[in-house]
């Protein structure tokens, strides 16, 4: 299970990227038997794709390469995952070119990795406002609306508030196109109050990784 990249940002969020390229029988050789049986939705494989199955066992399989073999992930009510009798907090995306984990030791935060499609531009209307949709550079616009979608997925991660409207609520700084790095301005208005966040981003051949974690400096 090839890693692709490790990201340390300046704010303490560590990123582990990895490219899924085994199936769901050589996963399972790779996990050991006491953590497939120990683990409730590892109970029965056979009810899953294949697709999602080798997402949901390449994350239990990084887990353990990250915090060690007696890590336990679990999820909260809302969704959200967390290891158990681990302080800090982490976040977790998979798409088919890549399978990410984000850590930080104190802040929430959220990481998202989205493919690179057309198909973006059929719902944009569902996820962008007109600040946003006015400051969109004309120059690639599928990647410069991808940015958008995987920002916004990551801060709504980060926020962990339902009832969000992605146009209405989230509201993220376009970024250039052609940069394949760096971090944004954003802010959540799903509150009362503003607040604002840091999204880091990095822009790869067939998707874009975005993580959000609070900016308390703005």
């Amino acid at each position: 299970m090839p890693l692709n990249d490790t990201i340390r940002t300046t704010d303490g969020i560590r990123i582990y990227l990895w490219n899924p390229v085994e199936t769901s029988q050589e996963l399972l050789r790779i996990l050991e038997k006491d953590t497939i049986c120990s683990d409730t939705i590892l109970t029965d494989t056979k009810k899953y794709p294949e697709k999602r199955l080798c997402e949901i066992l390449t994350v239990r399989i990084l887990i353990k390469q990250v915090f060690g073999n007696n890590a336990q992930l679990a999820y909260l009510p809302s969704g959200a995952p967390y290891i158990k009798n681990f302080d800090g907090h982490i976040s977790i995306s998979h798409t088919k070119s890549c399978i990410a984990l984000a850590i930080h030791k104190s802040e929430i935060i959220g990481i998202d990795v989205e493919n690179k499609t057309e198909k973006i531009q059929r719902i944009q209307k569902k996820f962008i406002n007109r600040q946003e949709a006015e400051q969109l550079s004309p120059e690639n616009s599928i990647t410069g609306l991808t940015f958008l979608w995987s920002a916004k997925e990551s801060l709504y991660k980060a926020i962990q508030m339902p009832s969000v409207d992605f146009s209405r609520h989230l509201h993220v700084t376009p970024i250039n196109p052609s940069a394949t790095s760096g971090s944004v301005s954003a802010y959540q208005t799903r509150t009362q109050t503003p607040v604002y966040y840091r999204i880091h981003y990095r822009v790869y051949p067939d998707y874009i990784l975005t993580a959000a974690i609070k900016n308390d400096n703005t």
